[in-house]
């Protein structure tokens, strides 16, 4: 309902009912207890209709800082009063076609707050997740925190550390990428949760600055913008720490890698130039890049360059096809070994460079370079046997 009193069409509803879970059950023929404990049963209608029903429920004790030890059937306005804030515990009556708000929460989402429904101490300590999830609605309505929540955020905000790491980098996703990342990072410094989540940040006005722009972005671009300054070392652990998937991780460090490059682009030679932008993550980096330099933290000029080349380049430009390979430097006189992998670089380099055109020119390459492998020394500009 928040959603649609802000006039903003909804992704998806919830329902909520007054039935009991095996009542639910009784009346459609396809059900599963995806949560039955909690009241929680998908519908099945079709394959492409699925509805998840939750029965309304009461719950106490907490006693890991996020599942309730004990859970009732209970009624709309109990459901209502365990929920986090007043602009998530709206209700809608199809029957009567009209919302029902028990905690103002209309009024909130008309004044621009969030606002924690009763003792925000109480809410928080049900939850410590929904320390985060003030700092993201927040940030992504550009609402104010009501005071004596934000006091609340701020006594709890060291409690973060019993959270799951996965909970924590699911809040941070879309803390960065819904839009408002910039005032999340700074509500974030300002109630002491970023200490306690992402201490390598440290301050984080940098990030702030290249995070500016409203308009979402994907998770992993969103990532890569806030850790630029850091090492790849430093990006590294925070992912892994974050138990981010192995691929979700390495977007994020090559994305970061390359943008560092590309910061000193016109110091890098043509070859050294095609690879990092027929890099898979090259759009990534050109991002971060291009928003570091807005930001006036380094020479914008290289990350110019690099989007001209990356728009003049075509795949061949990027990828010339292959004029030498392992069987071709044997053919040449070279001996199998570590030393293959260096040549058939330095080949492909000098296509990059538009250096090497032919096989010919290849074959002169390779016969330019001495190689030493273990145990002999072989002069590859010797002639092929």
């Amino acid at each position: 309902m928040r959603d649609q009193v802000m006039g903003v069409t909804p992704k998806d509803y919830d329902v909520a009912t007054d039935a009991r879970p095996e009542q639910v059950q009784a009346l459609f023929e396809h059900t599963v207890g995806v949560g039955a404990q909690f009241g929680v049963i998908l519908v099945v209608l079709d394959q492409n209709l699925q509805y998840e029903v939750a029965t309304f429920r009461a719950e106490a004790d907490y006693s890991d800082g996020r599942r309730p030890n004990e859970v009732r059937w209970a009624s709309a306005y109990e459901d209502v009063i365990r929920r986090d804030f007043t602009i998530n515990g709206l209700l809608f009556d199809p029957e009567a076609e009209e919302i029902v708000d028990h905690v103002g929460g209309v009024n909130d989402i008309e004044a621009g707050v969030i606002r924690a429904i009763g003792d925000p101490h109480q809410r928080f300590s049900e939850d410590k997740l929904r320390l985060l999830r003030a700092i993201r609605f927040a940030a992504r309505l550009d609402f104010q925190v009501e005071p004596a929540t934000y006091d609340a955020v701020k006594e709890h905000a060291a409690e973060i550390a019993v959270v799951s790491a996965e909970r924590v980098a699911a809040e941070y996703d879309r803390i960065l990428s819904e839009g408002g990342a910039a005032r999340g990072l700074e509500l974030l410094e300002d109630s002491a949760l970023l200490r306690f989540t992402l201490p390598e940040l440290g301050q984080p006005e940098a990030a702030m600055r290249r995070l500016q722009e409203t308009a979402p972005l994907d998770p992993d671009t969103a990532w890569a913008l806030t850790l630029l300054d850091l090492t790849v070392d430093e990006v590294g652990l925070i992912t892994e720490r974050m138990r981010m998937s192995r691929k979700r991780r390495r977007a994020i460090t090559e994305a970061v890698t390359l943008a560092q490059r590309l910061l000193s682009y016109e110091t890098l030679s043509t070859a050294q130039k095609k690879r990092i932008i027929r890099h898979e993550e090259s759009h990534r980096a050109l991002l971060a890049a291009s928003r570091a330099s807005e930001a006036g933290q380094r020479p914008p000029r290289g990350v110019a360059a690099a989007a001209s080349d990356k728009a003049r380049w075509s795949r061949d430009d990027l990828f010339p096809p292959r004029l030498m390979d392992g069987a071709r430097l044997k053919a040449l006189g070279l001996a199998p070994g570590p030393q293959f992998a260096h040549v058939l670089r330095r080949v492909e380099d000098g296509q990059l460079a538009g250096e090497v055109t032919t096989a010919a020119e290849a074959d002169a390459l390779v016969r330019s370079v001495t190689l030493r492998p273990s145990g002999a020394s072989v002069d590859a500009r010797r002639p092929a046997e």
